[in-house]
């Protein structure tokens, strides 16, 4: 039989009736039930975590640049780019299993990740907002010069007479007003993109958070489909029933049997109505 009221709303709620979230040592804050109000906690952070994992992923390509005169400060973030898959992944086997503490703890990592990659952010951003924008070319290593002048020359070789001629470079102040337009039309959509993925990932934290909480306190929301044999019901017909757990409980595997035989003995008594 389904768990009395008072023993379902016993994870959630204490003794004045506030959810119990606010009476938390460890972690004071109140979680959401769903991840954008279209998937469940867990598919939610499972997603999350997928594309936090893609992104330090690329790392490993992004590593090269050692081998092409990168900067100290891009080096360190591809290195601890692949550090942190390990994290991930042990973060996603947590969340498969459901275990809070495994979810709790990986939380805490995915703030921490979010804290400690806002400074290279910050220091990325301040670097490029702060530079002059004057259409100078960057310092290229040799083999860089080289390539680049490899693909000038292929570039004019196979130009089509009568087509549009190869560009010709620009230099002078026309070259620095050109830069000054096209930086100053797009430094406004790359600030937006920049705080927009900073409170993307605070969003995402948050949901991790929930979903921690929620394994703590037994309270998973989410939506789980069984299909029954006729055997466990008296009217010998096969029977799939659709269980969706409320807030109230989690839908462990302790759980299922009795709401099984509810759902069973629901359906036989439709089915006598009728």
């Amino acid at each position: 039989m389904a768990p009395s009221s008072s023993s379902a709303y016993a994870p959630i709620f204490g003794s004045s009736g506030l959810p119990s979230a606010v009476y938390s040592r460890r972690l004071s804050f109140f979680p959401w039930s769903t991840f954008m109000g279209l998937f469940d906690l867990k598919q939610g952070s499972t997603v999350i975590s997928l594309f936090a994992l893609f992104n330090k992923i690329a790392g490993v390509y992004g590593i090269l640049a050692v081998f092409s005169g990168g900067t100290f400060a891009q080096v360190s973030l591809y290195a601890y780019s692949i550090l942190s898959i390990g994290a991930l992944l042990w973060g996603l086997r947590g969340i498969s299993d459901e275990d809070p503490r495994v979810v709790l703890r990986y939380s805490h990592f995915f703030a921490f990740d979010h804290l400690l990659s806002s400074f290279w952010t910050f220091f990325f951003a301040y670097s490029t907002f702060s530079a002059p924008h004057k259409g100078e070319r960057p310092p290229l290593a040799l083999h860089q010069q080289g390539l680049m002048d490899l693909i000038e020359n292929l570039e004019l070789q196979y130009e089509i007479p009568g087509k549009v001629q190869h560009h010709s470079p620009i230099t002078g102040e026309a070259r620095v007003h050109g830069a000054q337009e096209v930086w100053n039309f797009e430094k406004g959509f790359a600030a937006t993109v920049l705080i927009a993925g900073w409170l993307l990932k605070i969003f995402f934290a948050l949901t991790l958070y929930s979903y921690a909480l929620h394994l703590r306190h037994n309270t998973v929301s989410s939506s789980l489909r069984y299909s029954l044999d006729a055997s466990s019901c008296t009217n010998k017909a096969r029977v799939t029933c659709v269980i969706f757990s409320t807030h109230h409980y989690h839908l462990r595997n302790h759980h299922k049997p009795a709401c099984t035989t509810f759902y069973c003995n629901l359906t036989e008594q439709l089915q006598t109505m009728t």
